[in-house]
């Protein structure tokens, strides 16, 4: 559903939707799972170089003042490591790892695994996404063209109240500079992270980006910029251009001769 931070601005919210037949996620081993691969996520951020670490503690740190996730308070993180039982409320901790680009201005980024127990519990979700082999074979029709990313798509999804508490990652918290890291220090302690929004990797999350794109193209007027929307896309990768009707009617509009003689008469 479309849920309003102003009458001009809106971000979807979301709820992921277990399978009938799914046992309880979680209990206290999987926080020591998670523990355990933070101790090895200090040892591999130790050897980054400084670029990269400063990169990732940024972006960290800056999810929590755009509320992609906040620090849970130390009594209520302990409640979530309870058994699973009859009224009691309980947490899933993900593993946190970092994953390097050698290209691109993101030298590293947060990623957390749901690759076991979370997303065996999930409902399958339907594939809303355009093939790879359509995408490039459009492309290939469209005279010009250029690709980007939608920024952040993922994070802009937000999760319902249900939902978060199945997004728990563990991270370090400097609480003199208010910092999000990989990284002991004097000031810092260990602490548990809600999400607050989608996670990639989650089964159920590429079909819920592909739903809100469609309910986004419902508010673009331009149809050729639908168009571009719906079917020259894929995650959070977004090709847009001139199409060949465009070209030829800009081609028509324009006469080259007048621009050439015009421009020979400045030289």
């Amino acid at each position: 559903c479309r849920v309003y931070l102003n009458p001009q601005e809106y971000r979807y919210k979301v709820k992921y939707i277990k399978h009938p037949a799914a046992l309880p996620l979680s209990d206290s081993s999987n926080y020591q799972v998670a523990n355990r691969r933070h101790i090895s996520l200090r040892k591999a951020f130790s050897k980054l170089e400084k670029p990269a670490q400063e990169e990732f503690t940024r972006r960290l740190t800056e999810g929590l003042k755009k509320h992609y996730w906040q620090v849970v308070p130390e009594n209520e993180a302990e409640q979530l490591r309870r058994p699973a039982g009859p009224g009691v409320k309980t947490g899933h901790w993900l593993p946190a790892n970092f994953a390097l680009k050698t290209q691109g201005t993101t030298k590293a980024r947060l990623v957390l695994d749901p690759s076991g127990a979370l997303n065996q519990t999930l409902a399958k979700a339907p594939n809303l996404e355009q093939t790879i082999s359509k995408v490039m074979r459009r492309i290939q029709g469209t005279p010009i063209i250029f690709s980007m990313d939608i920024k952040e798509a993922f994070f802009r999804i937000l999760l319902h109240e249900d939902s978060v508490n199945s997004l728990l990652f563990l991270m370090d918290y400097d609480s003199q500079t208010n910092q999000l890291t990989a990284k002991q220090g004097p000031n810092t302690k260990l602490v548990t992270i809600r999400c607050l929004v989608t996670v990639m990797g989650i089964l159920q999350s590429p079909c819920f980006l592909g739903l809100c794109r469609e309910d986004l193209a419902k508010d673009i007027t331009d149809k050729i910029l639908t168009y571009f929307l719906k079917y020259f896309s894929y995650l959070d990768d977004l090709q847009a251009g001139i199409t060949g009707e465009e070209l030829s009617a800009l081609q028509q509009s324009v006469n080259l001769e007048e621009i050439t003689q015009v421009s020979m008469c400045k030289d």
